[in-house]
């Protein structure tokens, strides 16, 4: 059993990077999306589901718009 969920886990981690996605997760609610990859830090910005991704720790925009999401692997 374990090793069938260690397998999904590896093929589903495949089959998102075969896509460009990246797997995140809203630290809050535990509520998980799949984004465009190819940044190191996602962001929700404001209550909808727009997800920014920036190589810094600080985005450019005012951080009360912002709340940051934690990426998974």
């Amino acid at each position: 059993m374990n090793r069938s969920r260690i397998r999904d886990r590896y093929q589903d981690r495949q089959a998102r990077a075969n896509r460009g996605g990246v797997l995140i997760e809203d630290p809050n609610t535990g509520q998980r999306y799949e984004v465009p990859g190819g940044s190191n830090y996602y962001w929700r910005a404001g209550p909808g589901n727009d997800f920014i991704g920036t190589e810094t720790s600080s985005p450019d925009l005012p951080i009360h718009w912002l709340q940051k999401m934690k990426t998974i692997d």
